[in-house]
Protein backbone atom coordinates (compact mmCIF):
# COMPACT_ATOMS: atom_id res chain seq x y z
CA UNK A 1 0.00 0.00 0.00
CA UNK A 2 0.99 3.93 -0.29
CA UNK A 3 -0.45 6.24 1.76
CA UNK A 4 -1.12 9.81 -0.60
CA UNK A 5 1.62 12.47 0.70
CA UNK A 6 -1.08 15.28 -0.27
CA UNK A 7 -1.83 17.55 2.25
CA UNK A 8 -5.22 17.95 3.62
CA UNK A 9 -5.39 21.68 2.90
CA UNK A 10 -8.04 22.85 5.51
CA UNK A 11 -11.54 22.18 6.78
CA UNK A 12 -13.06 22.02 3.07
CA UNK A 13 -9.68 20.18 1.27
CA UNK A 14 -12.26 19.51 -1.89
CA UNK A 15 -10.52 21.03 -4.96
CA UNK A 16 -12.52 21.65 -8.56
CA UNK A 17 -12.74 18.72 -10.94
CA UNK A 18 -10.40 18.90 -13.77
CA UNK A 19 -13.02 16.33 -16.06
CA UNK A 20 -15.78 17.32 -18.15
CA UNK A 21 -18.47 16.25 -16.13
CA UNK A 22 -20.48 15.51 -18.98
CA UNK A 23 -18.28 13.19 -20.62
CA UNK A 24 -16.99 10.83 -17.87
CA UNK A 25 -20.06 8.79 -17.40
CA UNK A 26 -20.15 8.23 -21.37
CA UNK A 27 -22.64 5.31 -23.00
CA UNK A 28 -24.84 3.64 -20.59
CA UNK A 29 -26.51 0.38 -21.51
CA UNK A 30 -29.85 1.00 -22.27
CA UNK A 31 -30.47 -2.64 -20.90
CA UNK A 32 -29.13 -1.28 -17.24
CA UNK A 33 -31.16 1.83 -17.65
CA UNK A 34 -34.36 -0.67 -18.24
CA UNK A 35 -34.02 -3.13 -16.02
CA UNK A 36 -33.67 -0.74 -13.24
CA UNK A 37 -36.26 1.99 -13.81
CA UNK A 38 -33.40 4.84 -14.07
CA UNK A 39 -32.56 7.44 -16.52
CA UNK A 40 -28.75 9.42 -17.10
CA UNK A 41 -28.75 12.95 -16.28
CA UNK A 42 -27.78 14.84 -19.04
CA UNK A 43 -26.53 17.88 -18.64
CA UNK A 44 -27.58 19.77 -21.57
CA UNK A 45 -31.00 17.83 -21.51
CA UNK A 46 -31.57 18.69 -17.82
CA UNK A 47 -35.22 20.55 -16.98
CA UNK A 48 -34.61 23.38 -14.48
CA UNK A 49 -35.63 27.24 -13.88
CA UNK A 50 -33.80 30.18 -15.04
CA UNK A 51 -30.83 30.71 -13.31
CA UNK A 52 -30.46 27.65 -11.47
CA UNK A 53 -26.47 26.00 -11.81
CA UNK A 54 -26.01 23.24 -14.62
CA UNK A 55 -26.07 19.88 -13.06
CA UNK A 56 -23.70 17.24 -13.44
CA UNK A 57 -23.80 13.81 -15.34
CA UNK A 58 -25.37 10.99 -13.00
CA UNK A 59 -27.63 8.01 -13.16
CA UNK A 60 -30.66 8.16 -11.03
CA UNK A 61 -34.16 6.12 -10.64
CA UNK A 62 -37.11 7.84 -12.21
CA UNK A 63 -39.86 7.00 -9.66
CA UNK A 64 -38.03 7.31 -6.38
CA UNK A 65 -36.92 9.94 -4.17
CA UNK A 66 -34.66 10.13 -0.33
CA UNK A 67 -36.44 11.82 1.65
CA UNK A 68 -37.08 13.11 5.71
CA UNK A 69 -39.41 9.83 6.94
CA UNK A 70 -41.17 11.99 8.86
CA UNK A 71 -41.97 14.67 5.58
CA UNK A 72 -45.14 15.67 5.97
CA UNK A 73 -47.01 13.74 2.33
CA UNK A 74 -50.62 14.06 2.28
CA UNK A 75 -53.39 16.69 2.01
CA UNK A 76 -52.50 19.62 3.14
CA UNK A 77 -49.00 19.30 2.86
CA UNK A 78 -46.38 21.15 0.73
CA UNK A 79 -45.08 18.36 -1.28
CA UNK A 80 -48.39 17.25 -2.61
CA UNK A 81 -49.46 20.90 -3.78
CA UNK A 82 -46.54 20.78 -5.42
CA UNK A 83 -45.65 17.89 -6.72
CA UNK A 84 -49.93 17.70 -7.71
CA UNK A 85 -49.51 21.13 -10.05
CA UNK A 86 -46.92 18.21 -12.05
CA UNK A 87 -49.43 15.40 -11.67
CA UNK A 88 -47.47 13.38 -9.27
CA UNK A 89 -47.95 12.49 -6.20
CA UNK A 90 -45.04 11.25 -3.42
CA UNK A 91 -45.61 8.35 -0.83
CA UNK A 92 -43.54 7.03 1.80
CA UNK A 93 -44.08 3.37 2.14
CA UNK A 94 -45.27 2.08 5.47
CA UNK A 95 -44.08 -1.27 7.06
CA UNK A 96 -42.69 -3.13 10.10
CA UNK A 97 -39.61 -1.90 11.27
CA UNK A 98 -39.98 1.62 9.23
CA UNK A 99 -37.89 4.39 11.01
CA UNK A 100 -39.69 7.36 10.11
CA UNK A 101 -36.95 9.49 11.95
CA UNK A 102 -34.42 8.82 9.54
CA UNK A 103 -34.04 9.12 5.52
CA UNK A 104 -36.43 6.72 3.36
CA UNK A 105 -36.90 5.88 -0.11
CA UNK A 106 -40.41 7.63 -1.10
CA UNK A 107 -42.37 6.52 -4.50
CA UNK A 108 -43.53 9.15 -7.21
CA UNK A 109 -46.23 8.51 -9.00
CA UNK A 110 -48.68 10.18 -11.12
CA UNK A 111 -51.87 11.30 -9.40
CA UNK A 112 -54.58 8.90 -9.55
CA UNK A 113 -57.24 12.24 -10.99
CA UNK A 114 -54.97 12.36 -13.51
CA UNK A 115 -56.53 12.87 -17.07
CA UNK A 116 -53.82 13.30 -19.19
CA UNK A 117 -50.73 10.88 -19.22
CA UNK A 118 -48.31 11.69 -16.84
CA UNK A 119 -44.20 11.38 -17.45
CA UNK A 120 -42.79 10.37 -13.93
CA UNK A 121 -39.15 12.13 -13.38
CA UNK A 122 -37.79 12.13 -9.94
CA UNK A 123 -35.45 15.00 -11.67
CA UNK A 124 -38.25 16.94 -12.45
CA UNK A 125 -40.15 16.65 -9.17
CA UNK A 126 -36.96 17.85 -7.37
CA UNK A 127 -36.44 20.73 -9.23
CA UNK A 128 -39.73 21.79 -8.41
CA UNK A 129 -39.37 21.14 -4.39
CA UNK A 130 -36.23 22.69 -4.43
CA UNK A 131 -37.72 25.88 -5.79
CA UNK A 132 -40.73 25.96 -3.36
CA UNK A 133 -38.61 24.93 -0.64
CA UNK A 134 -36.51 27.92 -1.03
CA UNK A 135 -39.52 30.15 -0.61
CA UNK A 136 -40.93 28.17 2.38
CA UNK A 137 -37.92 28.95 4.23
CA UNK A 138 -38.18 32.52 3.94
CA UNK A 139 -41.47 32.01 6.57
CA UNK A 140 -41.22 31.27 9.65
CA UNK A 141 -44.63 29.94 9.68
CA UNK A 142 -43.50 27.33 6.85
CA UNK A 143 -40.15 27.15 7.62
CA UNK A 144 -39.42 24.14 8.84
CA UNK A 145 -41.49 22.37 6.25
CA UNK A 146 -39.48 24.18 3.68
CA UNK A 147 -36.03 22.82 5.27
CA UNK A 148 -38.02 18.89 5.04
CA UNK A 149 -38.02 19.09 1.72
CA UNK A 150 -34.53 21.33 0.72
CA UNK A 151 -33.13 18.11 2.10
CA UNK A 152 -34.81 15.38 -0.42
CA UNK A 153 -32.22 14.01 -3.05
CA UNK A 154 -32.30 11.37 -5.86
CA UNK A 155 -31.83 7.92 -5.33
CA UNK A 156 -28.37 7.10 -7.54
CA UNK A 157 -27.56 3.98 -8.96
CA UNK A 158 -24.32 3.19 -7.71
CA UNK A 159 -22.23 0.97 -9.13
CA UNK A 160 -19.18 -1.40 -8.31
CA UNK A 161 -15.70 -0.83 -9.26
CA UNK A 162 -14.34 -3.98 -11.23
CA UNK A 163 -12.73 -3.59 -14.26
CA UNK A 164 -14.98 -5.00 -17.04
CA UNK A 165 -14.26 -6.27 -20.55
CA UNK A 166 -16.91 -8.53 -23.09
CA UNK A 167 -19.79 -5.90 -24.45
CA UNK A 168 -21.59 -8.97 -24.44
CA UNK A 169 -21.83 -8.85 -20.59
CA UNK A 170 -23.04 -5.62 -20.73
CA UNK A 171 -19.46 -4.43 -20.52
CA UNK A 172 -18.78 -1.81 -17.48
CA UNK A 173 -21.36 -1.21 -15.16
CA UNK A 174 -21.79 1.92 -15.72
CA UNK A 175 -20.22 2.58 -19.21
CA UNK A 176 -20.71 0.45 -22.29
CA UNK A 177 -17.27 -1.67 -21.39
CA UNK A 178 -16.38 0.81 -19.09
CA UNK A 179 -13.24 3.13 -19.25
CA UNK A 180 -10.92 -0.06 -20.53
CA UNK A 181 -12.60 -0.71 -23.77
CA UNK A 182 -15.22 1.75 -26.03
CA UNK A 183 -15.26 5.69 -25.02
CA UNK A 184 -12.34 6.01 -22.18
CA UNK A 185 -10.45 8.01 -23.57
CA UNK A 186 -7.23 5.46 -22.50
CA UNK A 187 -5.97 3.93 -26.10
CA UNK A 188 -5.78 0.55 -26.93
CA UNK A 189 -2.93 -0.79 -25.29
CA UNK A 190 -3.24 0.14 -21.76
CA UNK A 191 -6.72 -1.03 -21.75
CA UNK A 192 -6.02 -4.13 -23.79
CA UNK A 193 -3.61 -5.12 -20.77
CA UNK A 194 -6.06 -5.45 -18.26
CA UNK A 195 -7.85 -7.97 -20.38
CA UNK A 196 -7.79 -11.76 -21.12
CA UNK A 197 -7.97 -13.28 -24.31
CA UNK A 198 -11.62 -13.40 -25.35
CA UNK A 199 -11.79 -9.47 -24.12
CA UNK A 200 -12.44 -10.53 -20.61
CA UNK A 201 -10.96 -8.64 -17.59
CA UNK A 202 -11.80 -12.00 -15.23
CA UNK A 203 -10.39 -15.36 -15.88
CA UNK A 204 -9.83 -18.70 -14.26
CA UNK A 205 -6.92 -19.57 -12.68
CA UNK A 206 -5.13 -22.26 -10.58
CA UNK A 207 -3.58 -21.80 -7.41
CA UNK A 208 -1.19 -24.56 -5.53
CA UNK A 209 -1.02 -22.42 -1.98
CA UNK A 210 -3.47 -24.23 0.99
CA UNK A 211 -5.24 -21.40 2.64
CA UNK A 212 -3.68 -19.79 5.50
CA UNK A 213 -3.98 -21.06 8.87
CA UNK A 214 -6.87 -19.87 11.20
CA UNK A 215 -5.90 -20.35 14.49
CA UNK A 216 -9.08 -21.64 16.85
CA UNK A 217 -11.18 -19.43 18.86
CA UNK A 218 -9.59 -20.63 21.58
CA UNK A 219 -6.19 -18.69 20.68
CA UNK A 220 -7.86 -15.59 19.06
CA UNK A 221 -10.52 -14.44 21.23
CA UNK A 222 -13.05 -12.26 19.58
CA UNK A 223 -12.02 -11.53 15.89
CA UNK A 224 -12.42 -8.82 13.90
CA UNK A 225 -15.00 -8.19 11.89
CA UNK A 226 -14.80 -6.93 8.04
CA UNK A 227 -18.44 -6.07 6.95
CA UNK A 228 -18.24 -6.17 2.88
CA UNK A 229 -21.77 -4.80 1.62
CA UNK A 230 -21.71 -6.25 -2.16
CA UNK A 231 -23.07 -9.02 -4.29
CA UNK A 232 -23.15 -11.87 -0.95
CA UNK A 233 -21.24 -14.95 -1.57
CA UNK A 234 -21.26 -18.19 -3.46
CA UNK A 235 -19.67 -21.70 -2.85
CA UNK A 236 -15.99 -21.84 -2.29
CA UNK A 237 -15.62 -24.38 0.39
CA UNK A 238 -12.18 -24.64 0.79
CA UNK A 239 -10.83 -21.31 1.17
CA UNK A 240 -14.62 -19.31 2.65
CA UNK A 241 -15.97 -22.66 4.18
CA UNK A 242 -19.25 -21.25 2.23
CA UNK A 243 -20.97 -24.22 0.79
CA UNK A 244 -24.33 -26.05 -1.28
CA UNK A 245 -27.10 -26.41 1.88
CA UNK A 246 -30.52 -27.82 2.10
CA UNK A 247 -32.39 -24.02 0.60
CA UNK A 248 -29.50 -22.35 -0.49
CA UNK A 249 -26.03 -22.12 0.56
CA UNK A 250 -24.37 -22.17 4.46
CA UNK A 251 -21.40 -20.37 6.02
CA UNK A 252 -19.39 -22.68 8.19
CA UNK A 253 -16.64 -23.34 10.36
CA UNK A 254 -14.71 -26.33 12.07
CA UNK A 255 -15.15 -27.76 15.37
CA UNK A 256 -13.28 -25.40 17.89
CA UNK A 257 -13.06 -22.55 15.06
CA UNK A 258 -15.82 -19.90 13.52
CA UNK A 259 -16.97 -19.62 10.30
CA UNK A 260 -14.81 -17.25 8.54
CA UNK A 261 -17.95 -15.71 6.75
CA UNK A 262 -21.20 -14.64 8.26
CA UNK A 263 -24.76 -13.59 6.69
CA UNK A 264 -27.24 -11.88 8.93
CA UNK A 265 -30.76 -13.42 7.24
CA UNK A 266 -32.69 -10.77 9.66
CA UNK A 267 -30.91 -8.18 8.59
CA UNK A 268 -31.74 -9.14 4.48
CA UNK A 269 -34.80 -9.65 5.38
CA UNK A 270 -35.18 -6.10 6.41
CA UNK A 271 -33.37 -4.79 3.16
CA UNK A 272 -36.36 -7.32 1.12
CA UNK A 273 -39.03 -5.43 3.12
CA UNK A 274 -37.97 -2.05 2.79
CA UNK A 275 -37.74 -2.33 -0.83
CA UNK A 276 -41.07 -4.67 -1.47
CA UNK A 277 -42.68 -1.88 0.00
CA UNK A 278 -41.22 0.81 -2.32
CA UNK A 279 -41.85 -1.77 -5.35
CA UNK A 280 -45.38 -2.14 -4.47
CA UNK A 281 -46.21 1.24 -3.96
CA UNK A 282 -45.93 2.49 -7.35
CA UNK A 283 -41.70 1.42 -8.26
CA UNK A 284 -42.19 -1.17 -10.64
CA UNK A 285 -38.96 -1.73 -12.15
CA UNK A 286 -37.11 -2.10 -8.62
CA UNK A 287 -35.34 -5.20 -8.83
CA UNK A 288 -35.68 -7.00 -5.24
CA UNK A 289 -33.15 -8.80 -3.25
CA UNK A 290 -34.33 -10.97 -0.71
CA UNK A 291 -31.40 -13.79 0.37
CA UNK A 292 -28.03 -13.22 1.63
CA UNK A 293 -26.38 -15.58 -1.33
CA UNK A 294 -24.93 -14.03 -4.89
CA UNK A 295 -27.60 -15.05 -7.60
CA UNK A 296 -28.84 -15.55 -10.64
CA UNK A 297 -25.96 -16.66 -12.38
CA UNK A 298 -27.18 -15.31 -15.56
CA UNK A 299 -29.18 -12.56 -15.73
CA UNK A 300 -31.09 -13.46 -19.17
CA UNK A 301 -31.55 -17.34 -19.94
CA UNK A 302 -30.15 -16.29 -23.99
CA UNK A 303 -26.99 -14.57 -22.33
CA UNK A 304 -24.41 -17.41 -21.97
CA UNK A 305 -21.86 -14.95 -19.95
CA UNK A 306 -21.64 -14.38 -16.37
CA UNK A 307 -23.14 -10.98 -15.56
CA UNK A 308 -19.94 -8.40 -15.14
CA UNK A 309 -20.44 -8.58 -11.05
CA UNK A 310 -21.35 -12.65 -10.51
CA UNK A 311 -18.52 -13.65 -8.10
CA UNK A 312 -17.50 -10.11 -6.73
CA UNK A 313 -18.23 -10.34 -3.03
CA UNK A 314 -16.75 -13.94 -2.60
CA UNK A 315 -13.38 -12.40 -4.55
CA UNK A 316 -13.46 -9.54 -2.29
CA UNK A 317 -13.75 -12.30 0.94
CA UNK A 318 -11.24 -14.00 -0.61
CA UNK A 319 -8.79 -10.98 -0.44
CA UNK A 320 -9.16 -10.14 3.12
CA UNK A 321 -9.32 -14.52 3.85
CA UNK A 322 -5.68 -14.34 2.61
CA UNK A 323 -4.41 -10.98 4.56
CA UNK A 324 -6.44 -11.52 7.82
CA UNK A 325 -7.46 -15.25 8.57
CA UNK A 326 -8.30 -14.82 11.75
CA UNK A 327 -10.83 -12.15 11.17
CA UNK A 328 -14.94 -12.35 9.65
CA UNK A 329 -16.38 -11.73 6.97
CA UNK A 330 -20.25 -9.96 7.15
CA UNK A 331 -21.61 -10.64 3.97
CA UNK A 332 -24.68 -8.15 3.49
CA UNK A 333 -25.99 -8.12 -0.22
CA UNK A 334 -26.98 -5.21 -1.77
CA UNK A 335 -25.44 -5.67 -5.06
CA UNK A 336 -26.89 -6.91 -8.09
CA UNK A 337 -25.39 -9.33 -10.49
CA UNK A 338 -24.83 -6.60 -13.26
CA UNK A 339 -22.75 -4.33 -10.78
CA UNK A 340 -26.01 -2.13 -9.88
CA UNK A 341 -26.85 -1.04 -6.67
CA UNK A 342 -29.55 1.27 -5.15
CA UNK A 343 -28.61 4.23 -2.76
CA UNK A 344 -31.84 3.50 -0.83
CA UNK A 345 -30.85 0.08 -0.55
CA UNK A 346 -27.82 0.96 0.40
CA UNK A 347 -28.50 3.32 2.52
CA UNK A 348 -31.18 1.15 4.64
CA UNK A 349 -28.43 -1.21 5.27
CA UNK A 350 -26.21 0.88 7.11
CA UNK A 351 -29.13 2.50 8.76
CA UNK A 352 -29.33 -0.87 10.60
CA UNK A 353 -26.28 -1.66 10.98
CA UNK A 354 -25.71 1.54 12.69
CA UNK A 355 -28.15 1.43 14.91
CA UNK A 356 -27.28 -2.23 15.91
CA UNK A 357 -23.66 -1.19 16.41
CA UNK A 358 -24.98 1.97 18.36
CA UNK A 359 -27.16 -0.26 20.41
CA UNK A 360 -23.99 -3.12 21.08
CA UNK A 361 -26.21 -5.69 19.60
CA UNK A 362 -23.49 -5.96 16.43
CA UNK A 363 -20.02 -5.66 16.49
CA UNK A 364 -18.20 -4.23 13.05
CA UNK A 365 -14.54 -2.99 12.63
CA UNK A 366 -13.48 -1.89 9.50
CA UNK A 367 -16.69 -1.57 6.36
CA UNK A 368 -15.11 -2.17 2.41
CA UNK A 369 -17.73 -0.41 0.16
CA UNK A 370 -16.01 -1.66 -3.25
CA UNK A 371 -19.07 0.62 -5.06
CA UNK A 372 -20.10 4.21 -5.58
CA UNK A 373 -22.05 7.02 -8.00
CA UNK A 374 -20.66 10.82 -9.30
CA UNK A 375 -23.07 13.00 -7.92
CA UNK A 376 -25.08 15.67 -9.69
CA UNK A 377 -23.95 18.66 -7.83
CA UNK A 378 -20.71 19.21 -5.85
CA UNK A 379 -22.70 20.84 -2.52
CA UNK A 380 -25.47 17.60 -2.44
CA UNK A 381 -22.65 15.18 -2.08
CA UNK A 382 -20.76 17.30 0.45
CA UNK A 383 -23.03 18.56 2.85
CA UNK A 384 -26.29 16.85 2.38
CA UNK A 385 -25.85 13.62 0.65
CA UNK A 386 -27.90 10.77 2.77
CA UNK A 387 -25.65 8.57 2.64
CA UNK A 388 -22.81 10.81 4.47
CA UNK A 389 -24.75 11.09 8.04
CA UNK A 390 -25.12 7.55 8.70
CA UNK A 391 -21.44 6.93 7.39
CA UNK A 392 -20.65 9.65 9.83
CA UNK A 393 -22.47 7.94 12.46
CA UNK A 394 -20.82 4.19 11.74
CA UNK A 395 -17.05 6.53 12.39
CA UNK A 396 -18.49 8.14 14.98
CA UNK A 397 -18.66 4.11 16.62
CA UNK A 398 -15.07 3.69 15.84
CA UNK A 399 -15.84 1.63 12.70
CA UNK A 400 -13.61 2.73 9.39
CA UNK A 401 -14.89 2.76 6.10
CA UNK A 402 -12.63 2.21 3.42
CA UNK A 403 -14.37 2.76 -0.28
CA UNK A 404 -12.88 2.21 -3.67
CA UNK A 405 -12.15 5.06 -5.90
CA UNK A 406 -13.55 3.68 -8.80
CA UNK A 407 -12.31 2.58 -12.46
CA UNK A 408 -12.93 5.83 -15.16
CA UNK A 409 -9.84 7.44 -15.32
CA UNK A 410 -10.80 10.73 -13.74
CA UNK A 411 -10.47 12.81 -11.03
CA UNK A 412 -14.02 13.31 -10.62
CA UNK A 413 -15.15 12.99 -7.00
CA UNK A 414 -17.06 9.26 -6.38
CA UNK A 415 -18.77 8.98 -3.66
CA UNK A 416 -18.59 7.99 -0.86
CA UNK A 417 -14.88 7.23 -1.57
CA UNK A 418 -14.41 11.06 -1.99
CA UNK A 419 -15.68 11.63 1.18
CA UNK A 420 -11.99 11.05 2.57
CA UNK A 421 -11.22 14.85 1.32
CA UNK A 422 -13.71 16.11 4.08
CA UNK A 423 -11.99 17.63 7.23
CA UNK A 424 -11.67 14.96 9.39
CA UNK A 425 -14.02 15.27 12.84
CA UNK A 426 -13.01 14.68 16.34
CA UNK A 427 -13.67 11.52 17.87
CA UNK A 428 -14.47 9.72 14.36
CA UNK A 429 -12.65 6.78 12.46
CA UNK A 430 -11.79 8.02 8.97
CA UNK A 431 -13.11 7.49 6.00
CA UNK A 432 -10.61 6.28 3.02
CA UNK A 433 -10.50 6.57 -0.39
CA UNK A 434 -8.43 3.79 -2.20
CA UNK A 435 -6.85 3.83 -5.50
CA UNK A 436 -5.55 0.77 -7.62
CA UNK A 437 -1.89 -0.09 -7.83
CA UNK A 438 -0.57 -2.31 -11.03
CA UNK A 439 2.06 -5.29 -9.40
CA UNK A 440 4.99 -3.41 -10.20
CA UNK A 441 3.77 -0.06 -7.53
CA UNK A 442 2.49 2.29 -10.44
CA UNK A 443 -0.47 3.71 -10.62
CA UNK A 444 -3.09 1.16 -12.53
CA UNK A 445 -4.83 3.56 -15.32
CA UNK A 446 -8.11 2.42 -15.04
CA UNK A 447 -8.36 3.94 -11.54
CA UNK A 448 -9.48 7.16 -10.70
CA UNK A 449 -7.17 9.68 -8.93
CA UNK A 450 -6.55 13.49 -7.56
CA UNK A 451 -6.11 14.85 -4.01
CA UNK A 452 -9.06 12.72 -3.07
CA UNK A 453 -8.15 9.44 -3.06
CA UNK A 454 -6.13 8.77 0.29
CA UNK A 455 -4.61 5.40 -0.54
CA UNK A 456 -3.02 3.13 -3.01
CA UNK A 457 -3.05 -0.47 -2.92
CA UNK A 458 -2.72 -3.74 -4.86
CA UNK A 459 -5.80 -3.42 -7.79
CA UNK A 460 -4.81 -4.88 -10.57
CA UNK A 461 -4.15 -8.69 -11.79
CA UNK A 462 -5.32 -10.29 -8.26
CA UNK A 463 -5.94 -13.54 -7.35
CA UNK A 464 -8.29 -14.42 -5.26
CA UNK A 465 -11.36 -16.79 -4.72
CA UNK A 466 -14.50 -17.63 -6.88
CA UNK A 467 -17.66 -19.73 -6.31
CA UNK A 468 -16.68 -22.81 -8.03
CA UNK A 469 -20.31 -23.34 -8.96
CA UNK A 470 -20.13 -20.70 -11.70
CA UNK A 471 -19.29 -22.14 -15.38
CA UNK A 472 -20.54 -19.99 -17.93
CA UNK A 473 -21.78 -19.93 -21.73
CA UNK A 474 -18.33 -19.55 -23.55
CA UNK A 475 -16.74 -22.86 -24.66
CA UNK A 476 -13.35 -23.09 -25.34
CA UNK A 477 -12.23 -22.55 -29.39
CA UNK A 478 -11.50 -26.32 -29.80
CA UNK A 479 -11.94 -29.19 -28.39
CA UNK A 480 -10.90 -33.09 -29.28
CA UNK A 481 -10.66 -36.14 -27.63
CA UNK A 482 -6.94 -37.93 -28.24
CA UNK A 483 -7.26 -41.86 -29.09
CA UNK A 484 -5.98 -44.52 -27.20
CA UNK A 485 -4.71 -47.61 -28.81
CA UNK A 486 -6.68 -50.74 -27.73
CA UNK A 487 -8.20 -48.31 -25.05
CA UNK A 488 -11.05 -46.51 -26.63
CA UNK A 489 -11.18 -42.66 -26.49
CA UNK A 490 -8.44 -41.03 -24.40
CA UNK A 491 -8.18 -37.53 -22.03
CA UNK A 492 -10.26 -34.43 -23.48
CA UNK A 493 -8.22 -31.91 -24.83
CA UNK A 494 -9.04 -28.02 -25.24
CA UNK A 495 -7.87 -24.64 -24.97
CA UNK A 496 -8.68 -22.86 -21.81
CA UNK A 497 -12.23 -22.52 -20.95
CA UNK A 498 -12.51 -18.87 -20.15
CA UNK A 499 -15.50 -18.80 -18.14
CA UNK A 500 -15.53 -22.43 -15.96
CA UNK A 501 -14.45 -21.33 -12.04
CA UNK A 502 -14.98 -24.65 -10.97
CA UNK A 503 -11.20 -24.64 -9.77
CA UNK A 504 -12.50 -21.55 -7.46
CA UNK A 505 -9.95 -19.41 -8.42
CA UNK A 506 -9.43 -16.44 -10.42
CA UNK A 507 -7.86 -13.26 -11.98
CA UNK A 508 -9.51 -9.66 -12.12
CA UNK A 509 -8.61 -6.16 -11.36
CA UNK A 510 -10.25 -2.97 -10.37
CA UNK A 511 -10.31 -0.50 -7.09
CA UNK A 512 -12.94 -3.11 -6.37
CA UNK A 513 -10.02 -4.81 -5.10
CA UNK A 514 -7.64 -2.38 -3.65
CA UNK A 515 -10.03 -1.36 -1.15
CA UNK A 516 -10.66 -4.58 0.92
CA UNK A 517 -6.52 -5.14 0.53
CA UNK A 518 -6.79 -1.90 3.23
CA UNK A 519 -9.68 -2.90 5.20
CA UNK A 520 -8.06 -6.41 5.66
CA UNK A 521 -4.54 -5.05 6.55
CA UNK A 522 -6.50 -3.09 9.23
CA UNK A 523 -7.97 -6.24 10.60
CA UNK A 524 -5.31 -8.36 10.47
CA UNK A 525 -3.60 -5.54 12.23
CA UNK A 526 -5.87 -5.39 15.18
CA UNK A 527 -5.55 -8.99 15.88
CA UNK A 528 -2.17 -8.44 16.54
CA UNK A 529 -2.54 -5.43 18.79
CA UNK A 530 -4.90 -7.60 20.73
CA UNK A 531 -2.73 -9.90 21.67
CA UNK A 532 0.09 -7.74 22.58
CA UNK A 533 -1.81 -5.12 24.20
CA UNK A 534 -5.11 -5.97 25.75
CA UNK A 535 -5.61 -3.74 28.38
CA UNK A 536 -5.35 -0.52 25.57
CA UNK A 537 -6.19 -2.68 22.34
CA UNK A 538 -8.40 -5.51 23.05
CA UNK A 539 -11.02 -6.67 20.82
CA UNK A 540 -13.53 -7.95 23.39
CA UNK A 541 -13.53 -4.07 24.79
CA UNK A 542 -17.39 -2.54 24.10
CA UNK A 543 -17.71 0.94 23.15
CA UNK A 544 -17.25 3.44 20.60
CA UNK A 545 -13.78 4.71 22.64
CA UNK A 546 -12.29 1.38 22.03
CA UNK A 547 -12.76 0.76 18.45
CA UNK A 548 -11.84 3.90 17.98
CA UNK A 549 -8.56 3.57 19.76
CA UNK A 550 -8.15 -0.26 18.23
CA UNK A 551 -8.48 1.87 14.61
CA UNK A 552 -6.42 4.36 14.73
CA UNK A 553 -3.95 2.18 16.33
CA UNK A 554 -4.25 -0.21 13.17
CA UNK A 555 -4.03 2.63 10.93
CA UNK A 556 -0.87 4.21 12.41
CA UNK A 557 1.04 1.30 12.44
CA UNK A 558 0.31 0.22 8.66
CA UNK A 559 1.66 4.46 8.46
CA UNK A 560 -1.47 6.67 8.24
CA UNK A 561 -0.79 10.02 9.37
CA UNK A 562 -4.09 11.70 10.72
CA UNK A 563 -4.77 15.18 9.37
CA UNK A 564 -5.21 18.08 12.31
CA UNK A 565 -9.22 18.17 13.00
CA UNK A 566 -9.89 22.01 12.35
CA UNK A 567 -10.98 24.18 15.65
CA UNK A 568 -13.50 26.26 16.03
CA UNK A 569 -13.62 29.01 12.97
CA UNK A 570 -12.03 26.43 10.84
CA UNK A 571 -8.49 26.74 12.96
CA UNK A 572 -6.51 23.17 13.07
CA UNK A 573 -6.32 21.70 16.92
CA UNK A 574 -8.50 19.27 18.57
CA UNK A 575 -7.98 15.68 18.42
CA UNK A 576 -7.03 13.69 15.82
CA UNK A 577 -8.80 10.39 14.38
Amino acid sequence: MRWSSDPLPGPSPDVPDDDDPTEVLGRVPGSILARHGARVLKPAEAAGFQGDPVPRSTIYRTRTLLVPGDLPTGDGSAARAILGRLGMELVIPEFDGADRAGTRTAVLRPVPTARTPVTVDAWVALQALRRAAAGLKADPATEAEGEQLSQIQLEHLLCAAPVTGSPITEGGPITEGGPITEGGGMGSDPAGSYLHPGGSARGPVHLYLDPPRRRPDAETGRRPVVLVADTGLLPNDSWLGVRPAPGGFAAVGTPGTAAFAMVDQNLQDSIATNSASVAGNGDPHRQIIRDPWDSPVTIAPLNPCVPVCSGHGTFIAGIIRQLAPDAQVLAIRIMHPDAIVYEGDLLHALQQVCKQVTDGVLRVDVISLSLGYFSENHEDATYSAKLRPVISDLTGQGVAVIAAAGNFASTRRYYPAAWAAQAPVANHAPVLSVGALNPNGSEASFSNGGPWVRVWANGAAVISTFPTVINGGLMPGSRMTMPAPGAGPGPRREPLDPDNYHDGFAKWSGTSFAAPELAARIAAQMTVSNAADPANLGLDEPGADAALRRTVDALETLGWTPAPVPGPGGAEGGDSG
